[in-house]
């Protein structure tokens, strides 16, 4: 145990030292993720299809504080959906501007959950979301992970809404296609409902007073969206791939738990809970170990070794 105190005192200074790289770095990485992500979504635009001025945008970006990502991507989707029609965009921005205002006390706080739930959602880390949520965020983080689902899917149905719109007759208008395709999306209903409850049953396990609940509440929730997530494939009737699924569901894990080994043993913003009772009372204790481990210098001086022909000489001197 001491040389994991050691470890984590060893990763937390190297933190500290390098954190606002660190987060530069990290700010970085998610727009040029963002960016990558809408390209595939929307294919390169005229203004976005050169890599240096994708590269000079994330630099941009990197350098402005965390909690204006969100709007920055909310920018580039209005961007994006104006080589449609404006009546599209302004759809958006009403959405946008609906969600801020019910959400407005925490938007700061976790509207970047819902650029990372539009980065992972295509990906096999897409198990992931909820696990996060549920166990780091709670139940305010499930707003913007669904208004996140949302968004992905309202960017992706675009062109289904094109071909609706092309067969609709005359005097329809744009957005009204886009809901109906929305409302008949059964693939973003699964994801809908799925991803709350995994979420909340993350953060219920979590939360229970047994040992390690916060390492088995990843696996369980895992084998649960999947089982879920199948179940409401076959109940709505849409193609689904138990392999993809299976393999999604370990990846995430995986990654969730290294991300929980970092927040309970290496970083220990964990607090325990110990419960105790007598004739009269019961007693709830609870306590957040302060553990600080320092290196030991051990200073190691050579002796140089006296030959025995010297040690006898001396030795018959004093004789």
């Amino acid at each position: 145990m001491q040389k994991v105190f050691s470890l984590r005192e060893k990763l937390n200074s190297l933190i500290d030292r390098r954190s606002q790289i660190m987060r530069i770095l990290g700010k970085f990485l998610i727009m040029i993720l963002t960016l990558v992500s809408l390209s595939n979504i929307f294919g390169a635009s005229d203004t976005m299809q050169g890599k240096h001025v994708a590269i000079i945008a994330a630099i941009a970006c990197s350098f402005i504080p965390f909690a204006y990502i969100y709007p920055v991507f909310i920018l580039l989707c209005m961007y994006y959906l104006s080589t449609y029609t404006i009546d599209v965009s302004l759809l958006f921005l009403f959405g946008v501007i609906l969600f801020y205002g019910v959400y407005n006390r925490n938007f700061t706080k976790y509207g970047y959950i819902a650029l990372l739930t539009f980065i992972l959602l295509p990906t096999p880390l897409s198990a992931m979301i909820p696990l996060y949520v549920g166990i780091n965020c709670g139940v305010l983080g499930i707003a913007p992970m669904l208004a996140g689902i949302v968004i992905y899917y309202f960017l992706t149905s675009l062109n289904g809404a094109m071909k609706a719109f092309e067969l609709a007759s005359t005097g329809t208008a744009m957005y009204q296609c886009i809901i109906d395709t929305m409302v008949e999306n059964k693939e973003m209903v699964v994801c809908l409902v799925v991803m709350t409850v995994i979420a909340v049953l993350a953060r219920q396990i979590s939360r229970m007073r047994f040992n390690y609940s916060w390492y088995l509440s990843v696996p369980i929730a895992a084998i649960v969206y999947a089982v879920l997530y199948m179940y409401g494939c076959f109940f709505f009737e849409l193609s689904s791939n138990i392999w993809n699924v299976i393999i999604t569901m370990i990846i995430s894990s995986a990654v969730m738990e290294l991300l929980q080994f970092y927040r309970v043993v290496l970083d220990y913003s964990r607090s325990e809970i110990l419960e105790f009772e007598d004739d009269e009372y019961f007693y709830y204790v609870k306590a957040v170990p302060k553990v600080k481990v320092s290196e030991e210098n051990v200073n190691v001086k050579t002796i140089a070794r006296q030959q025995k022909g010297l040690i006898r000489f001396r030795e018959r001197n004093k004789e």
